[in-house]
């Protein structure tokens, strides 16, 4: 059974203990950056984390972080190294399949491409040297703790606190969530603007049976989807995207005269950048408009289940060809919410 992934998030955190917290995710940054560095192009593929890993607990020191902190960033740093390479792996496969129609040379690349027997292959080195280029990151404000170094009670209000090592040895740091759930397993921590959302993942759930019809479907703006029988699913989708829209929109012009005043008056500069022009609002409202369409969206694809075992959907990944719209047109379509959509649909079926 695959897994999902699930955020709880802290609340009433004192600054003390982010400014802590953010020390260390700094920290682990740097340790991500330098990784992406040195393992980032084509010649840091074949990695092995416990070699490398033994090999940096002999020569180097890492402190005030601790132990278990370091070694899993490096862990979660080469997975996702390995993944890119994969990425880059899956163009080199249809390159393979473009350059001959020979099924025992296509057995003969695709052979070597698995492992790493394409760095003596003159066309797969090429191909892999144009689709892996020399991979960064900016990342520096999360952390990755394992079973086992983590700890966690229940508060007097029932919610969970969880324990994490800090930099000063066998003393914990705890922070207050707003959940009471059991965590287990790997977890990330990322911090956002004054919050630390825990990452955790779990067994994805049995849900109910399907239907037994056969749907096509028709995304849509009005509504979510529209079945082939001429049911609607979701409505009330377009409301909601319009409403945010307009309002995102509204918002942003007078944040570009608050801009402008700002740039042309250093009196009310400080003023204007620290009260008026802000992100954190933003994103909350960003956030609070991104799940209020996925809560639209999956409930639609749930309704869409209910009635069928087979569902036929037009693919939408693809931009539209024709952009010669009016303005307000493409600034409702930037925001339709083409990729939820699709993910609920892929999902829930």
């Amino acid at each position: 059974m695959s897994k999902v992934t699930r955020i709880v998030k802290s609340i009433d955190l004192n600054q003390k203990k982010y400014n802590e917290l953010s020390e260390q995710a700094r920290l682990l940054g740097m340790l991500r950056k330098e990784v992406w560095q040195k393992f980032g192009s084509i010649n840091g593929s074949g990695i092995n984390f416990r070699e490398l890993r033994n090999d940096w607990v002999k020569t180097r020191d890492f402190n005030p972080l601790p132990a278990k902190a370091w070694k899993e960033t490096l862990r979660d740093v080469l997975d996702d190294i390995s993944m890119y390479e994969e990425a880059a792996k899956v163009q080199v496969r249809d390159a393979i399949y473009k350059r001959t129609s020979d099924k025992a040379e296509r057995k003969e690349l695709l052979s070597k491409l698995k492992g790493e027997g394409w760095k003596k292959c003159p066309f797969l080195s090429r191909k892999m040297r144009q689709y892996k280029r020399h991979g960064k990151t900016k990342v520096e404000n999360q952390i990755i703790l394992e079973t086992g170094v983590y700890s966690q009670f229940k508060g007097k209000d029932g919610n969970t606190w969880l324990k994490i090592p800090t930099f000063e040895r066998g003393k914990k740091l705890s922070i207050p969530l707003n959940s009471n759930i059991d965590l287990k397993g790997c977890l990330r921590l990322i911090l956002v603007d004054g919050e630390v959302e825990v990452h955790y993942t779990i067994e994805r759930k049995k849900y109910k049976p399907c239907g037994s019809l056969s749907l096509g479907v028709d995304k849509g703006y009005t509504e979510a989807f529209a079945d082939s029988q001429g049911n609607f699913h979701g409505k009330g989708l377009g409301k909601v995207l319009t409403s945010a829209t307009e309002a995102r929109n509204r918002r942003g012009k007078a944040r570009n005269r608050l801009f402008q005043i700002a740039k042309k008056s250093p009196k009310k500069r400080k003023n204007l950048l620290r009260f008026n022009l802000g992100r954190k609002k933003l994103r909350q409202n960003l956030e609070h408009q991104k799940n209020l369409i996925r809560n639209i969206a999956f409930q639609a694809a749930h309704s869409i289940v209910d009635l069928a075992n087979e569902v036929i959907a037009e693919d939408l990944t693809k931009p539209f060809v024709n952009q010669n719209k009016w303005k307000k047109y493409n600034r409702l379509m930037s925001a339709w919410a083409k990729g939820s959509l699709a993910e609920a649909l892929d999902s829930v079926t």
